[in-house]
C-alpha cells in the first residue's frame, strides 16, 4: 500500500541479501519530514518541566550494590556458533563482557539526569540458556558513594545485549533483548531491595 503523504521508492539491496545469495529489492513507504519552528515553551507554557540533576552532597557515603539482568534470544544458529565461538566477528562474550563493563563506567554520560559515580567493582557474565537459543546477562556493581548504582547495572546488560545483537547480525537479524530489569540493590536511605521473583 502506498502512504498518503508521497510516492514510495525502491532500494536495491547487494546478493548477499537475498535467499542464495540473490539480490533483493526492497519497497520503502515516502514519510516527508516537516519541520517545526514554534518553540517549545509556546507549546507547553507555565507547564515547562524544570529538568535538574538530583542534589547527593548531603547523604552519608556508604557501600551501595546493584545487580541487573537481561535476556538476548539470538536463535538456534548464532546460539550454537557463540558456543564455538565460530562467529565472524570474533569470541562474542568476551567481548560483550567489556562493552559492558564499559557501558556501567559510562552511565552518566549516557543518561542526562545520572549521576556520576566512582565504581568500585563491576562483574558482567553470561549464561546459555539452550531451552529458546537465548543467553541471560548478568551485571553486578558496587561502589561507596552518597548515590545508588542501579543504572550503572542496567546500561551495563543493556551495552552487553547490544553487542550480543550486533556480533550475531550476520547470522541472526531477529535476535530480541527482553526482560532487563533491577534484580535487587542494597545500600541508601530507601533500604535495600529484592525483586519479587
Amino acid at each position: 500500500m502506498r502512504p498518503p503523504n508521497g510516492p514510495s521508492r525502491q532500494v536495491q539491496t547487494r546478493g548477499t541479501d537475498g535467499p542464495g545469495g540473490a539480490d533483493v529489492t526492497l519497497t520503502l513507504p515516502h514519510f516527508p519530514v516537516r519541520a517545526t519552528t514554534t518553540p517549545m515553551s509556546e507549546v507547553l507554557g507555565s507547564a515547562l518541566p524544570t529538568i535538574q540533576i538530583s542534589d547527593v552532597t548531603g547523604r552519608p557515603s556508604a557501600i551501595r550494590t546493584a545487580v541487573a539482568r537481561g535476556r538476548v534470544r539470538v536463535g538456534e544458529e548464532a546460539f550454537q556458533q557463540i558456543q564455538a565461538r565460530t562467529l565472524a566477528k570474533g569470541d562474542v562474550l568476551t567481548v560483550a563482557q567489556v562493552a559492558g563493563i564499559l557501558g556501567a563506567k559510562q552511565a552518566s554520560r549516557l543518561l542526562p539526569l545520572c549521576q556520576d559515580v566512582q565504581l568500585g567493582a563491576i562483574d558482567v557474565t553470561f549464561e546459555p540458556d539452550a531451552s529458546d537459543a537465548s543467553l541471560v546477562v548478568r551485571a553486578f556493581v558496587k561502589s561507596h558513594g552518597t548515590t545508588g548504582v542501579g543504572m550503572e547495572a542496567l546500561t551495563a546488560v543493556t551495552l552487553a545485549a547490544l553487542t550480543i545483537v550486533d556480533m550475531c547480525r550476520s547470522v541472526s537479524r531477529e535476535a530480541e533483548i527482553t526482560e532487563v530489569r533491577l534484580v535487587a540493590k542494597t545500600g541508601g536511605a530507601s533500604g535495600d531491595y529484592l525483586r519479587p521473583r
